[in-house]
């Protein structure tokens, strides 16, 4: 509390530099003037007890000074001081100040611009509730990385016999040679097939309207779609009314069911997403379907894919034609999935831009170290006026830490790359 009321009445006399300093003034001379008077009553002269009252009181220079120091912010104003000296110093020296500045700017850009990759792609959640819980599965085999889609017979089997997941989805891209067209108006847009139980493993769901519905992700549902933020706003001018509206899409219509919210984004950003109308007895052995879960409370991804190795064995006895004979179904972290080999190479980078700053700052404490050894003339008269070893080290760290901050900001001012999270061909 002692504190407080020191600093309130630091920042008081601050605001009201002028009157205080008036006020010290006049009660410097106020005391001057009345142990003259004491003196002069004491039988002096008039000019002896005015020198008499001066001895007596000391400097009125020096104790103005320490009134000052008392009430006064005065390590700030000695650090703005040395700012001031700072910038002058930069001014002076040019050159070294550019080369100083160009090596801390191009290692801080280059380390920050690798980290924003990193900690993107590596360190940050994905961009769902939970997004931990989200597994992929797929084929797996022997001699390769696990990364292979599943069939829609295998996606079937996995959704109706898993214990392990609270829901599982399955998607196909359809690619960007889809199109809106109405009237003389086309454009071509990113669309996507999915499931009717993406939004239940995402974890997002539309903002306007609803979600898709089982009967409608089956076969020979209803045409509906879901469109995106982005081309709600760019194609139907934000219509608050644009659910049950009939939209052209790829030449058939299809009713709007919902609209996504702003900066979704799955694959990269989806324009229009329609009902996958999985077939439940489907036959066909195409491996087009990505397929993510989202495991229950409580289970592990071990559980997850120790449940998988099960269940592929009772599918190849059940249908022996649609596997290969050293075939199983694997499941691993969707994240993991997606950086796969990426995630060493950036690791590698992000070393290498280290080591990259390091060089540079210590080529520009070198550079410090060279200036200095010229101004060892300066420090010692500096040392002679009374200038002490701290203050001489604030000085040159005040100078540091400026020409660190030029640098720095240089480095910073770059645009930093924005990186889909959920884009899955950053292995590829």
């Amino acid at each position: 509390m002692n504190s407080l009321r020191g600093l309130l009445r630091k920042l008081r006399f601050y605001l009201r530099r002028e009157e205080f300093e008036r006020d010290l003034e006049e009660e410097i001379q106020f005391h001057l003037e009345m142990k003259a008077a004491e003196n002069e009553a004491a039988g002096m002269s008039k000019e002896e007890a005015r020198y008499s009252a001066q001895r007596e009181f000391g400097n009125a220079l020096l104790l103005s000074e320490d009134s000052r120091n008392v009430w006064h912010f005065t390590f700030f104003e000695t650090l703005l001081m040395d700012f001031r000296y700072a910038v002058r110093l930069m001014i002076k020296s040019p050159s070294f100040s550019l080369v100083a500045i160009l090596a801390l700017a191009l290692g801080i850009g280059a380390t920050t611009t690798v980290f924003s990759v990193v900690n993107a792609v590596l360190l940050r959640s994905l961009n769902y509730p939970q997004s931990e819980q989200l597994i992929e599965l797929g084929r797996a085999f022997p001699d390769s990385e696990f990364g292979d889609n599943l069939s829609e017979p295998k996606f079937v089997f996995l959704q109706n016999e898993n214990k392990s997941f609270a829901a599982l989805m399955a998607t196909q891209g359809l690619g960007s040679d889809t199109f809106l067209s109405a009237g003389s108006r086309t454009e071509y847009v990113q669309s996507m097939m999915v499931s009717a139980d993406f939004f239940k493993v995402l974890g997002v769901y539309p903002v306007l309207g609803r979600e898709f519905t089982k009967a409608e992700d089956s076969p020979r549902g209803p045409a509906v779609a879901i469109i995106s933020d982005g081309l709600w706003q760019r194609y139907f001018g934000s219509d608050q009314a644009i659910v049950g509206k009939t939209i052209p899409f790829n030449g058939k219509p299809h009713t709007v069911v919902g609209v996504m919210p702003p900066g979704f984004e799955y694959q990269g950003i989806q324009d229009v997403l329609i009902p996958m109308q999985v077939n439940p007895v489907s036959k066909n052995e195409g491996h087009n379907n990505t397929v993510i879960g989202r495991l229950k409370a409580g289970v592990t991804e071990a559980q997850a894919r120790s449940e998988a190795n099960v269940l592929f064995a009772r599918f190849r006895e059940a249908y022996p034609k649609q596997v290969q004979d050293n075939e199983t179904f694997g499941a691993r972290n969707w994240r993991v999935n997606m950086t796969g080999s990426v995630a060493h190479l950036l690791w590698i980078l992000f070393g290498a831009v280290g080591l990259v700053l390091l060089i540079a700052c210590a080529n520009v404490a070198n550079l410090q170290l060279t200036r200095a050894s010229a101004r060892q003339k300066e420090m010692a008269i500096r040392i002679s006026i009374g200038g002490g070893n701290l203050r001489l080290i604030r000085q040159l760290t005040t100078e540091g830490l400026l020409l660190s901050a030029v640098g720095g900001s240089a480095g910073l001012s770059g645009e930093r790359p924005r990186l889909p999270l959920e884009r899955r061909c950053l292995h590829e």
